[in-house]
């Protein structure tokens, strides 16, 4: 018996050697698309025919830079940063070479070597600028003493007013830059012969270039406030010459208002307000040769009227859910009252009251502007099992904005089987 011959095992074959990535990535591969079986077993091989075998397959070959800073200087508060969330490089480079046959006759041979190469860069610069700026002037100050005898005991009083004014400044800004780019190029040269024409496969991709997904990020967050006050102080001292007793009060004041503004541009929101205030501090000290006899201090008045005028542009609240809740046994269940008519929109506008009372993503129950619904648990459709039993629903409020506030409730049965022997509710 001969050997068998190529043209006898094989009618008709692919085979492609392609060679994956300069960098250490190898693959071959060879298709056998109809074989003539029949002789396998006079030449010895076997039974079966694999499809298709490979070896190693060939990988990118990667740099990833990862997350660094290339700039951070700060003084004080006041800060800049600056630096790449992500820089990645990738390549690859590879040949392949293919060839199919039918009986001892080429019938297809391409070639094609090729390039590719794709990079992402992610920028980012944070900034923060601070200051704090006080001014503060005396307007005017009237001291006088004067000393009395109280019987041959000379005694020395003394009193004096101050009034100053003046101002503070407090802003800030801080600035959020990120941008990012991707960008890819392709070339490759190639011909693919089918035995009669030579058509050119080569080709040329033009350098793409584009943004990040979620890039690029602007957002600048701000605040201002300017406060402006008036400060009496009004100090009456008494004591004898000798300073064996002295007296002193000391009665500090404050009136002021305050303007300020806050906001930021991602999502827009900027708010506004104005404040007003006023203390009054009294301070009694009696000493008897530099020891203390009596030591106080005296708050009388103390008022703070925040936002007595206000305001916002482009901010939406989200709703401020209070939700209630009751239960009532029955002879084959558990009654649940909810009750959510306390909740409202900072915003002042109309609520909707959404029900998933299995807390599993699904809104069983729409009640529209309602804000209370009643739910009849029945234990035999959900059996505790075990010794107790949780369950818990959830409430979704929205606004007319679509800005909406979670709320969730629970109530545990305890026993087995489908028996409710006892429910507590709370809400979280």
């Amino acid at each position: 018996m001969r050997p068998a011959t190529m043209s006898e095992l094989v009618v008709e074959g692919d085979v492609r050697l392609q060679l994956t990535d300069f960098f250490g990535g190898r693959q071959f591969q060879a298709d056998r698309r109809s074989a003539q079986l029949d002789c396998l077993k006079e030449v010895g091989v076997g039974g079966g025919v694999a499809d298709q075998g490979e070896g190693g397959s060939g990988a990118f070959f990667d740099v990833d830079f990862g997350a660094f800073g290339v700039l951070d200087l700060r003084d004080g508060d006041n800060y800049l940063r600056a630096g790449f969330y992500q820089s990645q490089v990738r390549y690859n480079s590879g040949m392949s070479l293919g060839f199919g046959i039918k009986g001892a006759e080429l019938k297809r041979l391409t070639f094609f070597a090729g390039q590719l190469l794709e990079s992402q860069i992610e920028f980012y610069v944070d900034a923060g600028l601070f200051t704090h700026i006080q001014k503060e002037v005396k307007l005017f100050n009237v001291e006088k003493g004067t000393i009395v005898f109280i019987g041959p005991v000379p005694v020395l009083f003394t009193g004096s007013i101050a009034l100053y004014a003046g101002v503070n400044l407090d802003a800030g800004v801080t600035l959020y830059v990120d941008a990012g780019t991707a960008a890819s190029y392709k070339a490759g040269i190639g011909f693919e012969f089918d035995g009669t024409t030579l058509r050119n496969i080569s080709g040329f991709e033009e350098p793409k270039l584009s943004a990040l997904p979620e890039t690029p990020i602007l957002n600048v967050d701000g605040f201002a406030s300017v406060k402006g006050y008036i400060r009496p102080e009004i100090r009456v001292f008494g004591g004898l010459l000798v300073k064996a007793l002295t007296g002193d009060i000391y009665m500090p004041m404050e009136v002021f208002g305050r303007a300020h503004v806050e906001g930021h541009t991602n999502p827009p929101c900027f708010q506004w307000g104005f404040d007003a205030g006023a203390k009054v501090t009294l301070q009694t000290e009696v000493q008897l040769f530099g020891f203390d006899l009596f030591d106080q201090t005296f708050v009388p008045v103390d008022e703070n009227w925040p936002n007595l005028l206000g305001g916002s542009i482009g901010c939406k609240a989200a709703p401020v859910v209070k939700l209630k809740t009751s239960t009532e046994s029955t002879a084959t269940g558990l009654l649940i009252h909810l009750d959510a008519s306390e909740s409202y929109d900072p915003d002042g506008g109309p609520l909707r009251f959404l029900w998933d009372l299995y807390d599993d993503g699904k809104c069983r129950r729409d009640t529209g502007s309602d804000p209370r619904t009643t739910f009849f648990f029945n234990p035999a459709s959900t059996p505790c099992l075990s010794a107790t039993c949780e369950y818990v629903i959830r409430l979704r409020v929205m606004d007319d904005e679509r800005t909406f506030t979670d709320r969730t409730t629970s109530f545990a049965t305890i026993g087995t089987g489908s028996q409710v022997i006892r429910s507590k509710v709370r809400v979280p």
